[in-house]
């Protein structure tokens, strides 16, 4: 993984324009605050067997316990206006929250679905984790090469244009 972060590290570095920079305050409380809650619900909900997590409380307790903590900081970042991490005047957008459920479906649906295809490949073929992750690469390949032209049509025809297209291609040849 670290040359192919080295590389990305070089591309991002050579092609993405630089931005003027704009001094933002950072609420260190709460980034560290959410952070904790969601690892509590985490680890609440997938457990940590044996381990150090294990111990001091009920995983029933952690799940309530991230949970409110990131209640807490939700409630505390409404007070704060323009200050907040994401200024909660934003999700009266309805543009905002489409494409923000859109991105969570998406990271969803893209995250999960190589889930199925590893655990086949490690119990019923037999496979390691490493090479039943190179079964992947081709795909990865395939959406590198695709990007730059799928990025172009989303610029120029628009996002609803770049979805059918991709989806009468996925109809058109289901082994993809």
């Amino acid at each position: 993984n670290v040359p192919v972060g080295v590389v990305t590290a070089i591309a991002v570095l050579r092609f993405v324009p630089v931005s003027p920079r704009l001094v933002v305050p950072l609420p260190v409380l709460a980034v560290t605050g959410v952070t904790a809650g969601v690892l509590a619900v985490v680890v609440g909900v997938q457990g940590t067997g044996a381990g150090l997590l294990a111990a001091p409380l009920p995983r029933a307790a952690l799940v309530v316990l991230g949970a409110g903590v990131v209640a807490v900081v939700l409630t505390v970042q409404r007070r704060a206006g323009d200050r907040a991490l994401v200024p909660l005047g934003l999700f009266r957008d309805r543009g905002f929250v489409t494409g923000s459920w859109g991105a969570t479906a998406a990271s969803f649906c893209v995250g999960s679905a190589p889930i199925p295809l590893m655990l086949d490949l490690q119990t019923e073929r037999g496979l390691g984790a490493g090479a039943a992750a190179l079964v992947l690469v081709p795909m990865g390949v395939a959406c590198l090469a695709a990007a730059p032209f799928v990025g172009r049509m989303t610029n120029t025809a628009g996002p609803r244009a770049t979805a059918t297209v991709s989806w009468q291609v996925e109809l058109d040849d289901p082994s993809l």
